[in-house]
């Protein structure tokens, strides 16, 4: 099982892709628009993996901590678990379109979509300097293809000797999630064809940041039990770097 992961994640993205396209073309109901609009259920879903990612970090964070780890590396993860809790929140608004509430007046009059979120407020204050990139999902996309396309490459090239056991490997995302990444990427920063692939972007992406997280969290032995052989420790990570 643990040896067809990588084929699975390497076709399942493009797959997605597929069904999502096949479904707009020949939907004449508006399904496709009504699965990726604001508050539809892409965006939902995209939001709770993106709390399950923070969740698991955290539980990263206290497992380096019984490791005994450097107090450097618990407070870094714990303070990135707390951003990705954030981003989830961001993500949804705070739950606003769910509970119903209302923006105050410093979002209505400085957030872009009149939403109480931080990034929204950002990518107005980026589109009044006159800036060309100024979109929130810009800088996410070309993040996220620095850390899951050009990182992975680079790591295989130059650093693929580095030994199991070190939490850097676990990191840098296998190779296998290069398609996920670079499809989410694509819709992210693209938003094309119809101006809602950003969701699927959005989603695609939380999705290969989830398996990094569960990869390391599995990748790190907890204290008092036996170092486990590379086959047992990785089952996400059989193939692909």
């Amino acid at each position: 099982m643990s040896k067809r992961f990588p084929i699975f994640c390497l076709v399942l993205f493009p797959l997605l892709t597929a069904v999502f396209f096949l479904i707009g073309y020949f939907d004449p109901e508006g399904l496709y628009d009504r699965l990726l609009d604001e508050d539809g259920p892409v965006e939902w879903v995209t939001a709770v993996l993106i709390i399950v990612i923070g969740v698991i970090v955290l539980r990263i964070a206290w497992r380096l901590k019984r490791r005994g780890r450097g107090a450097w590396a618990v407070t870094a993860t714990v303070l990135i678990a707390l951003l990705i809790f954030l981003a989830g929140l961001e993500e949804i608004s705070y739950g606003q379109r769910l509970f119903g509430w209302e923006s105050s007046g410093f979002f209505m009059e400085h957030s872009d979509q009149q939403e109480t979120n931080l990034h929204n407020v950002v990518q107005a204050y980026l589109k009044d300097l006159g800036l060309r990139v100024y979109k929130t999902r810009h800088f996410v996309a070309l993040f996220m293809g620095a850390y899951g396309i050009a990182l992975p490459m680079l790591w295989w090239v130059f650093m693929r000797s580095v030994g199991r056991d070190s939490l850097w490997r676990l990191v840098v995302p296998p190779l296998y999630l290069i398609t996920g990444f670079a499809l989410g990427c694509h819709m992210t920063l693209f938003d094309w064809p119809t101006g809602y692939e950003e969701e699927i972007g959005e989603a695609y992406l939380a999705v290969c940041v989830l398996i990094v997280a569960c990869r390391v969290w599995l990748g790190l032995t907890p204290p008092g039990q036996p170092v486990k052989s590379d086959r047992e420790r990785e089952p996400l990570d059989q193939a692909g770097g």
